[in-house]
């Protein structure tokens, strides 16, 4: 028999049942490098000994053989001031991962941008990438049975002065850190974010056909595999004059991203995350400010786990304008089919705006979308505290 089960939840502040569990971490053994005041590019493949570059120019991205440990470290690197960038600021860190090989990734206090006038991001018609402060640091294979951990931290931040303004076209701040190519099988992704992809203070931030924050892990198909992604304190805006999304932008869209799932494991936390606080005007027009955190085409025995906390929240002094279309948390799960799968969504204070005018505003749509047919699955959402409007 075929079947979707389907089940919402608005629940008060005294009951708050959390989504299940999916389990362990990726928990071999990982080397982790203390950056402190180190800058620069630092790496160590199995048993050889640490190396490292001063600055991305001289570092060469590497390959990590079959049941290999290996390191890759960014410390305090290129955090600058410039005006503009059509490329990457960062260079592909890894490529092919072996079989078998446990991989970790950090990036630490790196490409951060501080800017006194004004910042043009945009992709350039003559790159196939896309611009971002940080882009694909790993892309390439993932061989059967590896695990791979990335850690980005206090990163990919853009901090605008008083009078400032931040452009931002067909571009991101971070983009496809972990980038799949081929199929991914029984392997293990962890990609955890912390204070990064934020922009603080300036006159005016403008967003069109861009996002701060795009697809943490990016891939064309997975079999059997673990997928983990913590999210904290990324993608805000906090302190800026006037925010202006124009047309398919979004402070955050698609962390997870599959064409594919078979037997995937996919659990996403998000907390503190693609909000803003702007002091005059927050203008969206025909897009939102979070869309598809997991966003799988073809789903066949996919387990999800969607936890998110205090996103997608707005704060203005003067006016918040929503186009018709437009929407603060839209499809947060967004499925093309779905066979024999499970998606669990748990929203607490999220979708919220406060502000002493407010025009078109609409909140939440679409927890979970499902475009096609969905056989044998179960749908569960959970709602606490979340899509409230306080004007006045």
């Amino acid at each position: 028999m075929h079947a979707l089960v389907f089940s919402i939840l608005l629940l008060s502040a005294f009951a708050r049942p959390l989504p299940p569990s999916l389990g362990r971490r990726c928990d071999k053994a990982r080397l982790r490098v203390n950056c402190g005041s180190h800058v620069g590019i630092f790496w160590k493949l199995g048993s050889a000994p640490f190396a490292g570059v001063k600055s991305a120019a001289g570092y060469r991205p590497i390959d990590v053989a079959a049941d290999t440990r290996a390191i890759v470290a960014v410390c305090n690197l290129a955090n600058s001031r410039s005006k503009r960038l059509t490329d990457v600021m960062l260079p592909n860190l890894v490529r092919n991962i072996g079989p078998g090989a446990v991989v970790t990734v950090q990036v630490i206090n790196s490409v951060n941008q501080n800017v006194s006038t004004s910042f043009l991001l945009r992709s350039s018609p003559l790159r196939k990438s896309s611009a971002a402060l940080l882009g694909p640091i790993v892309s390439g294979t993932i061989g059967r049975g590896a695990e791979l951990s990335v850690f980005i931290r206090n990163s990919a931040n853009v901090y605008l002065d008083a009078g400032a303004v931040l452009y931002v076209r067909d571009a991101a701040l971070i983009s496809s850190p972990v980038l799949a190519k081929g199929c991914v099988k029984h392997a293990c992704i962890d990609v955890q974010l912390s204070e990064a992809g934020n922009v603080i203070g300036g006159h005016e931030i403008l967003l069109s056909g861009s996002s701060l924050l795009k697809s943490v892990f990016d891939a064309r198909c997975t079999d059997s595999v673990l997928v983990f992604g913590d999210v904290r304190t990324a993608g805000i805006v906090r302190n800026v004059q006037r925010l202006v999304l124009g047309s398919r932008a979004a402070l955050a869209k698609q962390f997870v991203d599959i064409h594919s799932a078979t037997k995937t494991n996919v659990s996403i936390g998000l907390a503190d995350t693609a909000s803003a606080v702007v002091r005059k005007v927050l203008d969206v027009r025909g897009s939102n400010l979070i869309t598809q955190v997991i966003r799988v085409v073809d789903a066949r025995a996919l387990r999800s786990v969607l936890r998110i906390e205090n996103v997608a929240n707005a704060v203005s002094n003067m006016l918040i304008a929503f186009s018709r279309e437009a929407v603060h948390l839209a499809s947060a799960c967004k499925f093309d089919t779905m066979q024999e799968s499970m998606a669990f969504a748990f929203v607490l204070r999220s979708a919220s705006a406060v502000t002493k005018s407010v025009r078109g505003l609409r909140t939440i749509s679409n927890i979970v979308e499902i475009n096609g047919v969905a056989l044998n699955s179960v749908v569960n959402t959970t709602l606490i505290e979340s899509g409230t409007v306080t004007a006045g």
